[in-house]
């Protein structure tokens, strides 16, 4: 989580006051939720002094989480945004990626260009806009009131991401060497599931594929799944299991 305001490219937040209420309030959340003790660091980056949770055996493989200093290989889970910079880091130094799991990620196929025009519209009517762009986004997903606060603060505080997400090319895909899984709503608001699914098991065909049905963007059921496949690809002569049909 990036713990310094600014302006321009590398802004993240509006103000430092911004900052102080969104890292406080996660700190809040973490002590109150975790279920296991966290070691907090603090990491220099382009955005400037980023704070890292880190928990766990030491001694086990790395497993970096990101929903928005490298191992030598490591494993990556993210979830929309973050599982684009996953992805992104997985073609760019596949040598340092022992497996990708993904939720909702963008690059792949184009973003939904009517969400935009959808959320322009719930941004300018409101509190009542808001709601309508949580439904849209969450669709049936069950979300704790928490996450709803927490969206609300960060996005008060947070400079937004701007512009259309690009699109990796083919041989760019193709260098997705590791073990790869994804998961996507076939009611993503935001994202083309159907022709993010057709694109990935063309360009990847050993990768374990997910098109879970009556589900928007917000993936939050799936873990059992994400944890048999880190699991397996840790294990000695692993198999891979078949993509899901293309529909």
């Amino acid at each position: 989580m990036p713990m310094e305001a600014g302006s321009g490219t590398h802004g993240v937040y509006r103000s430092e006051s911004g900052r102080a209420a969104v890292e406080n309030y996660y700190r809040r959340a973490l002590d109150e939720y975790r279920a296991v003790p966290l070691t907090r660091r603090t990491m220099a980056t382009d955005f400037g002094k980023t704070q890292v949770f880190a928990c766990g055996d030491p001694a086990r493989p790395p497993l970096i989480l990101l929903h928005g200093s490298m191992a030598n290989s490591a494993a990556f889970l993210g979830m929309s945004l973050g599982s684009f910079y996953a992805l992104s880091f997985a073609v760019a130094s596949p040598e340092r990626v022992s497996a990708l799991s993904m939720l909702s990620t963008a690059g792949i196929a184009p973003q939904r260009k009517d969400f935009m025009l959808k959320a322009l519209f719930c941004m300018l009517i409101g509190a009542p806009g808001k709601k309508l762009l949580n439904r849209l986004i969450y669709y049936k997903a069950e979300v704790p009131p928490q996450i709803h606060e927490f969206q609300a603060l960060v996005s008060a505080n947070f400079n937004p991401v701007t512009g259309a997400i690009p699109i990796l090319d083919d041989a760019t895909l193709k260098r997705l060497v590791m073990p790869v899984q994804y998961f996507g709503g076939d009611h993503d608001a935001l994202l083309d599931t159907a022709r993010t699914v057709r694109r990935l098991a063309a360009l990847c065909p050993e990768a374990e594929i997910h098109l879970v049905p009556d589900t928007g963007h917000a993936i939050l059921d799936q873990w059992p799944a994400i944890k048999a496949f880190l699991a397996s690809c840790r294990s000695p002569g692993r198999q891979l299991p078949p993509s899901c049909p293309c529909q």
